[in-house]
């Protein structure tokens, strides 16, 4: 952990803002760890990184995600934030 990381409680607080979510288009097909990151993505408006193509079918549209498997030779991503 540093200064830019923010450690997240799986708790009430969590839940209460995002409960609303779940019904999203996307977000009631995750489960587990996939809707918590997808929820926290929403919440604070982030990227959210991932290497399972699976998952970017379900949320692509409804939060911004970042297929590292576009970057395994390259770090094609850093396209995303080019000006």
């Amino acid at each position: 952990m540093d200064e830019n990381a923010i450690l997240y409680d799986v708790d009430e607080a969590l839940i209460q803002k995002s409960y609303e979510l779940h019904s999203r288009p996307g977000f009631d097909k995750l489960r587990g760890a996939d809707l918590v990151f997808a929820c926290i993505a929403a919440i604070e408006d982030a990227y959210l990184l991932t290497l399972d193509k699976a998952f970017r079918k379900h949320v692509d549209g409804a939060i911004r995600v970042i297929d590292l498997n576009d970057s395994l030779h390259s770090p094609n991503y850093r396209r995303l934030f080019e000006n």
